[in-house]
């Protein structure tokens, strides 16, 4: 036998005897830790159980101690929420539970007194939330009739104003096609004689009348670009508003 054939030899004895060591080590490991296991569930530690079952792996019975630690961890888990009203994750917990073993009993009725206890309090919930809905509709309602009787009230303020200055009225609305026309005439022969502030009064007035009228439903500017006054003999346009100009007086 050569000097290397006997080198050899001993780095492959070395290298056996550390494998097999190894092994013995690892078996070692995982028979006290299935004993620590082992107590653990009988102290019903389930989750110190649950996490040393799962760094076991695959050892004599562990499958199934898994299964039955899994069953009494979330059944744990479970009461604990419930405990706590949040129902919701109490019955995902139990249904874990349930996988795990589907023959218990007393855990489906607990299934189903959470399922029924979270229907109870969904509906309990939805009634609260129709009971507000209502509230708020009254309340809108009331909001909305106390506007149309402001608005009523300021149009019967307004309206002797309304019949001193215009002569007619014409109201033109297309809301298919967003078109809204706001005309009030005046006797030209009048119009002329009113000073600047009466004439840019007037035009106020014709705005607020307008803003009354149709229930304030647009902006202030749509109601201030629609509204125009106008010749009653010729329909020219007297004053209208022109944006950044403010209202512009014709004559």
């Amino acid at each position: 036998m050569t000097q290397e054939t006997k080198i050899s030899m001993i780095i492959a004895f070395i290298l056996i005897a550390v494998v097999f060591g190894s092994l013995l080590s690892a078996s070692h490991h995982k028979s006290t830790l299935y004993t620590e296991i082992k107590n653990e569930i009988t102290a019903e530690n389930w989750s110190s159980a649950k996490n040393k079952l799962e760094e076991l792996g695959s050892y004599k019975d562990s499958e199934i101690l898994l299964k039955d630690v899994n069953y009494h961890y979330y059944i744990n888990l479970g009461d604990k929420n419930f405990e706590q009203k949040d129902y919701k994750s109490a019955l995902g917990f139990y249904r874990k539970a349930n996988e795990n073993n589907n023959k218990d009993k007393s855990l489906n009725e607990k299934i189903k007194n959470t399922e029924s206890v979270i229907a109870n309090l969904q509906a309990e919930d939805n009634k609260k939330k129709l009971e507000l809905e209502r509230k708020q509709k009254l309340e809108q309602q009331k909001i909305q009739q106390a506007k149309i009787k402001e608005r009523q009230k300021q149009l019967a303020d307004i309206q002797p104003a309304i019949k001193r200055t215009f002569y007619k009225i014409d109201f033109i609305e297309d809301k298919s096609l967003n078109a809204r026309m706001y005309d009030f005439y005046v006797d030209y022969y009048l119009w002329v004689q009113l000073p600047y502030d009466a004439k840019e009064g007037a035009f106020k007035l014709a705005v607020l009348y307008a803003k009354l009228k149709t229930n304030e439903q647009y902006s202030d500017d749509d109601y201030l670009f629609f509204t125009k006054i106008r010749n009653a003999q010729t329909k020219s346009v007297l004053a209208e508003y022109k944006g950044f100009s403010g209202i512009k007086i014709n004559q």
